[in-house]
């Protein structure tokens, strides 16, 4: 007992003389703040020895010390049921504590943790003993293993900002983690202590807003510093824009003529006649003031919680730290600092000390902020880089880089003028020959000739004669077996853009899967960069020159012959991977320029912002040169030279580090709240597709789901908008956001809903970017499918620097798109042509979802961002074969589509989307289902393709204009097929020409009687026919399968019946005794023995009609062919068996298969090369086989119109 008692008194004295940790703070790091105070709270049960208590015990000091943020988690936690073992779970004091590690640890993404390794680096005024302890903790979620001690050296080698320590590393034999902090440590003792020998005082930082309260402080004397400074110092000129020694001779601006006022000695960007409204201009040639014509705007202030005390603080942008006042920090709080803060006037101020405090702002939301604490009569200060973080002020990056970019105008001139031929106008060339590879099996394909309207001719002949004369095109006269089709874009000036489409040509070509560079190599170095520059090539595709066999592949046909590309076309899948490749390679060993897609990047990197700008221009000279010297020409109009920031891979690269490019999660943090129940469901359907990279998040989206209750009336308030605005902020951030990987498969959903789009960017299910938009009034007209290929070309453009030079899959909702994008361009309707040129240039593979797997997709298009500007403006697209409709002809067929009520019933079902089953469709228009995704509505009428659908009320006059010149009923047809469209057109087109007097009367006397044909077979070898030929005085046996039309061929050397016999019962034994067996009436076949073998062998022997074989018209037409082809080889000398093999293994017309596939389920191999996996046995279907002899009712009963 005594013991006891002097165990609790001493334990009681402890807690008396050690004060006890912090209390836990659940702020937006709460993993973080776990681990510390857990560790504190942990060092603090031992030095008390509390750690010696009863369990129930230490979970009472556990939450007491914690506090009521750990009370409120501990109260939410699940403790399971009791045990015997474990009789009061909630008391035991290392269950809670494993209970807290799994709320607050949760599995960590290795992937990112690394990432986030990898891009830390020593910021400017960091001690390098926190930048090592920052990169250990760091290396807790990265699972490095046993090579951990050499990433955090290799991390400390790529990130220190002292060059000479890095320099002196990498001169190390065997450089340890020890001896690199070793060095890194001597370095920076070094360089503290030469700094007080050099200036006899501490270093200072900048403080723009402080504001001295107690005197004014005398003006500077500008005359004075004018005099002292020497003319030869580097000052911004107002004259050209740039930086540059004090001196007429150094201006480049100096006699030339103002664009705008026509004046001499200034550039347009600072012409004083500019009409900018709010320009930003250099007061005096000494001193930069920046003067908003506005005027000056109003101080920002901000009242902000410390120690329950709300403080009114400045916001100000240009402060480099956060000032706080004596008074409102007690002593114990302030800890000893050397800094010394320069204020706005130029004035020195020395500081108490430094202090880091909890603050809260007006929404409740902590951080933790280090301040500077000054004494009492100055203003408590928010600086920058806090204010953002605490979300009091929001920088546009791209704002701040178009400032610096009137100063860079001037620079880029004279870059130009140095630079003026890889500037020029004229066609580039990367090195060496691109070479196209097609796959082995590839067939190749030719189309046939083509025409244009009369409207557009004189225009295409100019725009092609003038490609020919730059070199980019090639006329063709010899035999080419490729030959695409040409498509014409006309753009807004009445340009026009001639490209190809190439399907055919796409799916035989070999891809050169060229890699991109990987992120976690160039992005340390990025992140070090203070000044950008971008460009990008003129016309990047046509400076890749292709050698002749590949020129010969892109042959296409124009109404004035076939023309081949000398440049590597637009259009081609395979044109991506190989500019890249070719620019990457061109532009090797440039040190601080990258490529990515079609973007050049340069960046400077130093100490300072002007040795950063030196850097950058040295590298940016090494670029021009080297683009000089090789050929490339860049695209002056898209430079972008000497910015403070720029996005790049999906990243901001700021002169302050990396961030999250705000455009990717710009449709999330915008979206309205929804108005309606079914928009609170799609919403948490979307963020419950995120759930397993969201903590907490039933907590958080708990009010949103009250909604959801039936019986819980719809009401929106502060509540619910809170979780809302949460949510978004949860979504819109790591570890929900992901940062790209080249190395992983990319992936777009994309969905249209009735007034907007929407777009997510994916890599393994976790979003990169987001992104949404409303649709014009133009588009909202759209028809459904048209609207969901706009979806598709907005993504993709949207994230064109992930997407442009890789496979993505594409994920869209819309099934009658697939078969849409594999048509041949002029049989898709208008609109969608150039929808599906401008997918051209990206290598997608679309595939199909049902919309309720799109929860992101289709969110966003539900909830879209207000803005409904078009980002690129879509082409008119002129398609070979169009023929346009006289205006008179189109608005009496609009009239009469808007009194058709089966047509409105179509137009209604176009422009809101199909059903998935036939069944769920009106029975009116249930017959246009099977094409439904030809069908589009322009201008109120209905189009199938490039066809006008023709309302009831005009078929006749239709038809009687169709057969004004009495032409027969296939000639008709082939008319109408060009450009018209209705159910059964061809059935009633025939039925009107039969019954045209005039038609009748000057018919050919000897028609041919209607011919019953054989029923079609089911299965081969079903029904077969024989005839004998004679060819040179020798006879042949043909033997002809009516399922497949493959035929044997036996030579006869007699033409007994026993002969023949033996010959037809070999073909039994290899493929079967027929159902039926037809052959004409000859002495072979007429006789008792044929007859006594067809009852042997169990057939039924059919004879053709004596004197009409036409009756036996398959044996018939396997003669034709079989003699046809034996008085070939005979002439050429060929081998009549080797035709006939080749004859066997050709597709018949309408079937898509030979009669070798047919009959026996597989290719035979041939002398043609073939894959192996060509000759596997595949089950090959019949599609009704067509005999030779087929009726013309037959044939016309096949075709759709």
């Amino acid at each position: 007992k005594s013991t006891r008692s002097s165990t609790s008194a001493a334990t009681e004295d402890d807690m008396e003389r050690i004060p006890p940790p912090p209390k836990f703070e659940n702020d937006s790091n709460a993993a973080e703040q776990w681990r510390t105070f857990k560790q504190a709270f942990t060092l603090y049960m031992k030095a008390t020895d509390v750690s010696g208590t009863s369990s129930e015990r230490q979970v009472a000091f556990l939450l007491t010390i914690g506090g009521q943020s750990l009370l409120d988690i501990y109260n939410a936690l699940n403790f399971g049921s009791a045990t015997q073992e474990r009789p009061h779970p909630e008391y035991d004091f290392e269950h809670v504590v494993r209970l807290m590690d799994a709320h607050f640890l949760p599995k960590q993404n290795e992937v990112y943790s690394r990432y986030i390794f990898r891009t830390r680096v020593q910021l400017p005024d960091e001690r390098f003993d926190t930048f090592l302890t920052d990169l250990k903790l760091k290396t807790r979620d990265c699972n490095f293993g046993p090579e951990k001690e050499k990433m955090i050296r290799d991390q400390i080698v790529c990130g220190v900002n002292d060059e000479k320590a890095r320099a002196d590393i990498l001169k190390l034999d065997e450089p340890s983690l020890g001896k690199v902090v070793k060095v890194c440590l001597a370095h920076e003792s070094t360089k503290l202590q030469l700094k007080v020998f050099k200036e006899g005082r501490p270093a200072t930082e900048e403080v723009h807003a402080v504001k001295d309260r107690r005197r004014r402080l005398p003006p500077v004397d500008r005359a004075k510093d004018k005099k002292t400074s020497s003319n030869q110092a580097v000052q911004h000129c107002k004259y050209c824009g740039s930086d540059h020694a004090r001196a007429r001779n150094a201006c480049p601006a100096w006699n030339k003529t103002c664009n705008k006022c026509k004046k001499q000695n200034h550039f347009a960007v600072v012409c004083k006649n500019s009409k900018t409204v709010a320009s930003l201009e250099p007061e005096d040639d000494t001193d930069e003031i920046l003067m908003v014509q506005s005027g000056k705007p109003s101080p920002l202030f901000a009242t902000l919680n410390l120690n329950q005390e709300g403080i009114r603080f400045q916001v100000d942008s240009g402060a480099a730290v956060n000032v706080i006042t004596k008074r409102n920090v007690s002593p114990d709080q302030i800890m000893p600092t050397s800094t010394t803060l320069r204020m706005w006037n130029g004035t020195k101020v020395v500081p108490y000390g430094k202090a880091r405090l909890n603050v809260t702002t007006a929404n409740g939301h902590k951080h933790i902020v280090d301040f500077v604490v000054v004494r009492d009569d100055l203003r408590p200060l928010i600086g920058r880089k806090t204010a953002e973080q605490m979300g009091l002020i929001t920088v546009n990056y791209s704002l701040v880089a178009s400032i610096s970019a009137a100063g860079a105008q001037g620079a880029l001139e004279q870059i130009m003028e140095r630079h003026s031929d890889v500037f020029g106008q004229s066609l580039g060339s990367l090195p060496g020959l691109v070479h196209l590879v097609t796959k082995p099996a590839a067939s190749p394909k030719a189309v046939t000739g083509c025409r244009v309207p009369v409207s557009v001719k004189p225009q295409l002949e100019k725009t092609i004669r003038n490609l020919e004369q730059r070199g980019i095109i090639k006329s063709v006269t010899e035999p080419t077996p490729w030959v695409s089709r040409m498509v014409v874009a006309t753009k807004k000036n009445g340009d026009m853009r001639i490209c190809i489409d190439p399907q055919a040509l796409n799916e035989a070509l070999e891809r050169e899967r060229h890699p991109l560079p990987i992120l976690d190599d160039i992005l340390p170095e990025v992140a070090k960069a203070k000044i950008f520059s971008k460009l990008d090539l003129r016309d990047g595709y046509w400076q890749c020159i292709l050698d002749e066999e590949s020129s010969l592949l892109t042959t296409f046909q124009t109404p004035m012959g076939r023309y081949r590309w000398l440049r590597l076309p637009f259009g081609l899948a395979v044109s991506s991977e190989i500019f890249q490749k070719r620019l990457q390679s061109a532009l090797d060993g440039l040190s601080g320029v990258l490529c990515v897609a079609d973007d050049i990047l340069v960046y400077g990197i130093g100490e300072t912002d002007a040795e950063a700008r030196s850097d950058h221009d040295k590298k940016l000279e090494n670029l021009l040169q080297r683009c000089q010297k090789i050929g490339v020409r860049l695209n002056r109009d898209k430079t972008e030279l000497h910015r403070t920031s720029t996005t790049f891979l999906g990243h901001l690269l700021t002169k302050d580090g990396l961030r999250v490019d705000p455009e990717k999660v710009r449709a999330i943090q915008e979206m309205p709240p929804p108005t309606d129940v079914q928009g609170v469901q799609r919403f948490c359907g979307m963020v419950n597709y995120l759930a397993r990279f969201l903590p907490k998040l039933s907590q958080v989206t708990e009010p949103l789901r009250k909604l959801v209750i039936n019986s819980e009336p719809w009401a929106w308030s502060d509540e619910q908008d809170n979780a809302f605005q949460e949510t978004k902020n949860l979504v819109a951030r790591a570890p929900v956001l992901a940062y790209y990987n080249p190395q992983k498969p990319l992936m777009v959903q994309c969905d249209a809903s009735e007034r907007g789009l929407g777009a997510a960017l994916l890599q393994d299910g976790q979003p990169l970017s987001f992104a949404s938009r409303a649709l014009t009034p133009t588009e909202v007209r759209y028809a459904q499918i048209e609207k969901e290929m706009l979806a598709i070309v907005f993504s993709l453009n949207k994230f064109h620097q992930y997407t442009f030079g890789r496979l993505t899959t594409v994920i869209t909702d819309h099934k009658p798109l697939q078969a849409i994008m594999k048509k041949q361009l002029d049989q898709v309707p208008r609109r969608l042509q150039g929808m599906i040129l401008q997918t051209q240039r990206y290598n997608i593979d679309l595939q199909y979802r049902p919309g309720k797997e799109l929860l992101l997709a289709d969110t966003m298009s539900r909830a879209f961002l207000p803005d409904d500007h078009c980002e690129q403006q879509l082409e008119d697209i002129n398609v070979v074969n169009h023929l346009p409709v006289r205006k008179d002809t189109a608005e009496k067929i609009r009239n009469a589509t808007l009194r058709d009520e089966t047509l409105q019933k179509l137009t209604a079902v176009i422009l809101t989307g199909w059903p998935q089953e036939r069944h769920n469709v009106a029975p009116e228009i249930r017959m246009y289902f099977p094409f439904r995704d030809e069908l589009v509505v322009e201008d109120d009428i209905v189009y199938k393709g490039q066809r006008l659908v023709i309302p009831k009320a005009l078929r006749g006059e239709m038809k009687e204009k169709l057969h004004s010149s009495h032409m027969g009923i296939e000639s008709t047809l082939r008319r109408a097929r060009d450009s018209i469209f209705w159910p059964s057109m061809n059935a009633e087109i025939k039925d009107h020409i039969s019954a045209c007097n005039v038609c009748q009367k000057h018919a050919p006397a000897q028609q041919r009687e209607t011919l019953k044909p054989h029923p079609r077979p089911d299965f081969p070898w079903e029904r077969v026919g024989c005839d004998i030929l004679e060819h040179k005085n020798k006879h042949f046996l043909v033997t002809v399968d009516y399922y497949s039309n493959f035929w044997e061929v036996d030579q006869l050397n007699s033409l007994t019946s026993a002969h023949v016999i033996r010959r037809l019962k070999a073909h039994f034994a290899r493929h079967g005794i027929p159902s039926v067996l037809i052959t004409d009436n000859g002495s072979q076949f007429a006789c008792e023995a044929f007859n006594k073998f067809s009852i042997d062998w169990n057939f039924e022997h059919v004879t053709s009609s004596p004197r009409y074989p036409r009756s036996n018209g398959m044996a018939e037409s396997a003669v034709k062919t079989v003699k046809m082809l034996l008085k070939k080889a005979d002439e050429s000398n060929g081998d009549p068996q080797m035709a006939f093999l080749d004859h066997r293994n050709t597709p018949l017309q309408h079937m898509h298969a030979s009669p070798a596939q047919l009959l026996m389920g597989r290719r035979t191999r041939t002398c043609v090369p073939t894959t192996t996996k060509q000759l596997l046995p595949k089950n090959c279907q019949c599609q009704k086989p067509v005999g030779a002899e087929e009726t013309k009712d037959g044939f016309l009963s096949r075709q759709t119109g």
